[in-house]
């Protein structure tokens, strides 16, 4: 895991914490700690890279419902990000949101290939963004 990434999820945490406020920046010990303390959805092999840092997670596996639940807040969580990011951070958070998305298609039922397909014939009939029009 890139160090770029993270200062993105202990960021994410922080900022997200019950009072709403932003603390400030945490040292590397603290950031491993609240990282352990998150409460949230994380990526497969995210236990695993915190116990090759010395660490042990306390993980659940999540029943259906609320794995549909943390993935809505994970979607929320990477919007957020790809909205402060920028320059190269761009593209990590769009992949970020990407796996997000692909998770919650599989988890209603849908392939990939259903969604960019339908995606496509959205764009047929509606357009897509590229005119950079804005509805007043």
């Amino acid at each position: 895991m890139r160090l770029p990434r993270i200062r993105a999820i202990v960021r994410s945490y922080f900022t997200s914490v019950s009072t709403g406020i932003a603390t400030a920046s945490p040292t590397a010990g603290e950031k491993r700690r609240e990282y352990r303390r998150m409460g949230k959805l994380v990526r497969d092999r995210i236990p695993d890279i915190i116990r090759l840092g010395g660490e042990e997670p306390t993980v659940s596996v999540l029943g259906a419902d609320a794995y549909r639940e943390a993935l809505q807040d994970k979607l929320a969580e990477e919007a957020g990000e790809l909205a402060e990011a920028t320059g190269a951070e761009v593209a990590e958070e769009l992949a970020d949101l990407l796996e997000v998305l692909r998770a919650i298609a599989d988890v209603h039922g849908h392939s990939w290939h259903d969604v960019e397909r339908v995606a496509a014939e959205k764009r047929a009939r509606r357009g897509a963004f590229t005119e950079r029009f804005y509805l007043h």
